[in-house]
């Protein structure tokens, strides 16, 4: 695993970078969970996962291109997978690694869920900028459509959290067909 410090510098650099490209995106994955669960219950994360929204041609390849001219030329051996073998047909994934740290992008296909989670989206601090966090809510929903068991625990603390909305997060499972998943969660 990379230490933390790495994994936010990456994390800003390719934050920066999609912004600067006017990509729509919001941080997701355990990095952003981790901002809303308890200290307790913090879940350590090898990388750093982004989903992105809208008809975005090729955000790796942007993202690239401007790391470059900050002078970033680590991209370990330069990796960009497109469509995983263990991807969802809700979720088409991109991959690249970058200073040794692996950056996920995730663009789910139901575009009006997208829109969701970038319109629910809060502002959250991380080295003293603000950056845009996926809501508890849809940090859980994606992690019910990958469905991996190192995600229950994190769905659980998520869904722990006060104020979490289950009546959103009911519907959007009943949509995207992980509701029979997250029942154990809501109840």
């Amino acid at each position: 695993m990379k230490p933390e410090p790495e994994i936010l510098r990456v994390f800003l650099l390719v934050n920066d970078a999609l912004r600067a490209s006017g990509i729509p995106h919001v941080l997701i994955g355990e990095l952003a969970s981790n901002l809303w669960v308890s200290a307790e219950e913090v879940h350590p994360t090898d990388d750093v996962d982004f989903a992105v929204a809208g008809l975005v041609p090729d955000p790796v390849g942007e993202v690239v291109t401007r790391l470059q001219r900050r002078g970033i030329r680590d991209f370990g051996p330069f990796s960009i997978e497109d469509i995983l073998p263990d991807e969802t047909p809700k979720m088409r994934f991109r991959k690249l690694t970058a200073c040794g740290v692996k950056v996920d992008f995730v663009f789910p296909r139901d575009a009006t869920f997208a829109k969701s989670i970038l319109r629910r989206s809060r502002n959250a601090m991380i080295r003293r900028r603000t950056v845009r966090v996926a809501s508890p809510e849809d940090i859980f929903l994606l992690k019910s459509i990958a469905g991996r068991l190192k995600d229950l625990a994190a769905m659980a603390a998520l869904a722990r959290r006060p104020g979490f909305d289950r009546a959103y997060v009911r519907r959007w499972a009943r949509s995207l067909g992980t509701l029979r998943l997250t029942r154990r969660f809501l109840e």
